[in-house]
C-alpha cells in the first residue's frame, strides 16, 4: 500500500499493528502519564491499580495490542511489578 515512511514498518498484514503504531500507542500512555500523574498527582496513581483504571476495546488482536501498548506507556516495567510500603 505504501503508506508508511519507511518501508520497514509497512504493514505486511492487512490490519496489522505495525512497529509505528505500536510505539506511537505508547507514546499517547507517556502523554497522559505526563498530564495526569506528574502535572496532577492527585489524578492518577504512580503505580497501576486495578481499581482507578478501566480499559476496554473490541474483542480483536489490533485493538488489545494498542490498548496493552497506551498501558506500557501510562505505566512503565519496572517499580509496577514490586510492593512499595
Amino acid at each position: 500500500m505504501k503508506l508508511a515512511k519507511n518501508e520497514a514498518e509497512e504493514a505486511t498484514q492487512m490490519n496489522a499493528v505495525t512497529p509505528l503504531g505500536i510505539r506511537q500507542q505508547y507514546m499517547i500512555g507517556n502523554e497522559l502519564r505526563y498530564r495526569y500523574y506528574e502535572e496532577s498527582p492527585a489524578l492518577l496513581a504512580e503505580l497501576y491499580d486495578i481499581t482507578q483504571i478501566f480499559i476496554q476495546t473490541s474483542w480483536n488482536d489490533t485493538s488489545i495490542l494498542s490498548a496493552q501498548s497506551m498501558l506500557l506507556g501510562m505505566y512503565p516495567p519496572g517499580k509496577n511489578n514490586y510492593k512499595l510500603d
